[in-house]
């Protein structure tokens, strides 16, 4: 059962929840027809037997599969909590999700995320990947001290430029390192990772999205005169 679900054949350092399901599954049908041939073989058993017997099934294959995964992540966030980059992430929705699994989860990331910001005010109080959503961004420039911040991540690739204007605005106050995502369609399309992340750039402050210009056609029109800028 466990090598038709595939169970010997996942690399378990990258176990997630369809490995958890497929444990789940496995242990589920094998105790299920371990029951059928206890009965039909007339061996007499407690009923708890079978609920008890398919409860350690699971706990055990589980625990044997995923320990090496758990040493291993949480030696490496205590490495990072001790050592690493203290960052903040602002956005607690899907990317901010995805860039704080994969830094948790990668063994060559030398970052320790301290906290989160969002100003869903229904997400305060609540956690991501373990992290904790402590409040919106007028609490960026107190937490970011309280915290000891090195390093900002905004995570709202889908936010209009006005807002993501408002708090680099707002981050600059904390003199701490900048960086953020790209557009929503690198999000869309699975591309979304910690490869991604860019310094904060001159755009992102325009507060609007670049005016794009055909400059083939400027340069023709100019080409071989002499031109006086105004403004």
């Amino acid at each position: 059962i466990f090598y038709v679900l595939r169970l010997y054949h996942s690399l378990w350092a990258y176990a997630g929840v369809t490995e958890m399901q497929n444990i789940m599954a496995a242990c589920v049908i094998s105790a299920a027809l371990q029951a059928l041939t206890l009965m039909f073989s007339n061996h007499s058993v407690p009923r708890s037997y079978y609920f008890i017997y398919a409860l350690c099934l699971i706990a055990f294959t589980m625990l044997s599969r995923f320990a090496y995964r758990f040493a291993r992540d949480n030696k490496h966030r205590r490495h990072n909590a001790k050592n690493g980059t203290a960052v903040m992430v602002i956005g607690a929705g899907d990317a901010g999700n995805v860039i704080i699994k994969e830094i948790n989860n990668s063994y060559y990331s030398t970052m320790s995320i301290k906290c989160i910001i969002d100003d869903d005010p229904d997400k305060w109080g609540r956690y991501v990947q373990g992290i904790k959503v402590i409040g919106g961004r007028e609490s960026i420039i107190e937490n970011a001290s309280l915290y000891g911040i090195d390093e900002i991540i905004i995570a709202i690739p889908s936010a209009p430029k006005r807002v993501i204007k408002d708090i680099i605005t707002i981050c600059q106050e904390t003199n701490c390192k900048l960086r953020t995502l790209p557009g929503m369609y690198q999000l869309v399309n699975g591309e979304v990772d910690i490869s991604k992340l860019r310094d904060v750039d001159v755009e992102d402050l325009l507060g609007r999205d670049p005016i794009k210009v055909d400059l083939e056609s400027i340069l023709t029109y100019v080409k071989g005169k002499t031109v006086l800028v105004t403004g």
